[in-house]
Formats: C-alpha cells, sequence, structure tokens
C-alpha cells in the first residue's frame, strides 16, 4: 500500500477571502466518480483582513 501525503493549502479569492482546501501527493481516486484526483475543497474560508468586531 501506498503512502499518501496531505497538506493543507490555501488559494486566495476576490474579496479578499482565501479558500482552504486538502492536497493529495500522489493522487487518489475520488470514490463517488472514481477519477484520480489532488484537491479536495473543503468549503472553509478565512479572511486576510478581517474586520474589527466592537
Amino acid at each position: 500500500m501506498k503512502k499518501t501525503r496531505v497538506t493543507l493549502r490555501s488559494k486566495t479569492l476576490s474579496g479578499g477571502r482565501k479558500s482552504l482546501y486538502l492536497y493529495f501527493y500522489p493522487p487518489v481516486t475520488d470514490p463517488e466518480t472514481e477519477i484520480l484526483t489532488r484537491r479536495e475543497f473543503l468549503k472553509l474560508y478565512i479572511y486576510e483582513k478581517p474586520k474589527k468586531v466592537l
């Protein structure tokens, strides 16, 4: 069985946000589509400059 390395990465989006995703190496097979993939987006976002809340 091969070992898979997983890294948490971010992608810059418009509006000052970053999207978080997992990056796999080597690629893994998606169980639903059975296609090799390297990324899985987590639908989590981080603001680069959050507004201060009082």
